[in-house]
C-alpha cells in the first residue's frame, strides 16, 4: 500500500468513524427519549391502578360505581393478560407488565367463583351469612396459586382487596353482586387482551 493510500485509509476511517459516532449518538437520544416515555407509561399506570385500589378501600363496595368497575375490569384484565406493549423505534417492543397469568391459573379459582354464585342463586332469600366463609376461603385458595407461580400474586392482591372490600360492605347482597360482575369482567378482558390458555 502506498503513502497515498494509507492516507485515504486514514481519512475514509475517521469519516466513517464520524457518521457512525454520529448515528449514535441519534440512536442513544431516541432510546433515552423512548426510556422516558415508557416510565411516563408505567407510571400513569400505577397511578390508574393506586386511585382505583384508593376508591375500592375508601368506599363502600355495593356503592362502587359501575363505571369504576368497568374500568377495573379493563385495567387489571389487560394486566393480567400481560401483553400490553409499548412500541419502540426499530420494531422493538417492551411489554408494560413483565408477566401474564394463564387462564388455566385461574380456572380453579374462578369454579369456586361460580359456586359461590350458584348457591347465591338458589339462595330464596339472600344471606350472607350463608356465603361468607366461602368467600373469605377464596384468598388462601389464590394464595395457594400465587405460591406455586409468582405471576399470580398481583391476582391474589387483587382478589385480596375485593374480598375484603366485600366483607366490610354495608349493603352484602350488593357487594356480592358486585364481585361477581367485576370478577368475571376481569376473566373476560384478560381473555380480550389476549390472556393465554396455556
Amino acid at each position: 500500500m502506498t503513502l497515498q493510500e494509507t492516507v485515504y485509509q486514514m481519512f475514509k476511517i475517521k469519516s466513517d468513524f464520524k457518521k457512525n459516532k454520529s448515528s449514535y449518538e441519534q440512536n442513544i437520544q431516541q432510546f433515552n427519549q423512548e426510556k422516558q416515555n415508557y416510565s411516563n407509561l408505567l407510571q400513569q399506570g400505577k397511578q390508574k391502578v393506586d386511585n382505583l385500589l384508593h376508591l375500592l378501600r375508601n368506599s363502600d363496595f355495593a356503592n362502587f360505581p359501575a363505571d369504576n368497575l368497568i374500568d377495573l375490569s379493563v385495567h387489571f384484565g389487560e394486566l393480567f393478560a400481560g401483553d400490553t406493549e409499548i412500541k419502540l423505534g426499530n420494531n422493538n417492543r417492551i411489554n408494560i407488565y413483565e408477566s401474564s397469568i394463564k387462564t388455566n391459573q385461574i380456572r380453579n379459582f374462578f369454579a369456586a367463583i361460580l359456586a359461590i354464585k350458584n348457591k347465591v342463586e338458589t339462595m330464596e332469600e339472600f344471606d350472607f351469612s350463608k356465603i361468607e366463609t366461602d368467600i373469605l376461603l377464596l384468598k388462601p385458595k389464590i394464595a395457594y396459586a400465587a405460591g406455586r407461580k409468582k405471576e399470580v400474586t398481583p391476582f391474589k392482591d387483587f382478589v385480596d382487596e375485593l374480598v375484603e372490600a366485600v366483607k366490610k360492605s354495608t349493603n352484602h347482597e350488593k357487594a356480592v353482586k358486585n364481585f361477581f360482575s367485576l370478577i368475571e369482567s376481569v376473566v373476560a378482558y384478560h381473555k380480550f387482551y389476549g390472556g393465554k390458555d396455556n
